[in-house]
């Protein structure tokens, strides 16, 4: 089943070595990546999101698999990759106007600061960020899922 998932839908490559769903291209021997790819908007606190990092993207398709049999809408998940998503991620807020500094200005108080810090790093380093939604009940299911890759 999850083989139908990744496979069933042509994609496109991107430079960055990852590929769209749904984009074109015959997508044979390609990692599918059936989520939103380094979409901008501010990302405040993951609420109803389970976000983890992930260094190896041959795990991209083993990961849509699994979460799609955990029931999870794997088209809603959202990735962050490479410089522009670290711009995105916006660690200091700079990115998004006045409100994303203040924003980010009380986040650095908290624990928050190392996150953001050790995400933007990682992004600037090829690593993955990923944003799957979660419904409470869910989390720890799901953040199981995602640590077992």
């Amino acid at each position: 089943m999850q083989n139908d998932l990744i496979h069933m839908v042509p994609v496109q490559a991107r430079p960055d070595g990852l590929h769209r769903a749904g984009q074109g291209g015959d997508g044979a021997g390609q990692k599918v990546l059936p989520a939103a790819v380094n979409v901008d908007h501010f990302y405040r606190r993951p609420t109803f999101h389970v976000v983890g990092l992930l260094t190896d993207k041959s795990e991209i398709p083993a990961i849509s698999g699994d979460l799609a049999a955990a029931g999870v809408d794997v088209g809603a998940v959202e990735i962050l990759c490479g410089e522009q998503g670290a711009r995105i991620l916006d660690a200091d807020g700079r990115y998004h106007g006045l409100r994303g500094r203040v924003v980010r200005t009380v986040q650095r108080f908290g624990y928050d600061a190392t996150t953001l810090d050790m995400f933007d790093e990682a992004l600037r380093g090829g690593d993955l960020v990923l944003h799957v939604p979660a419904r409470p009940a869910d989390r720890r299911a799901i953040a199981a899922l995602l640590q077992r890759h």
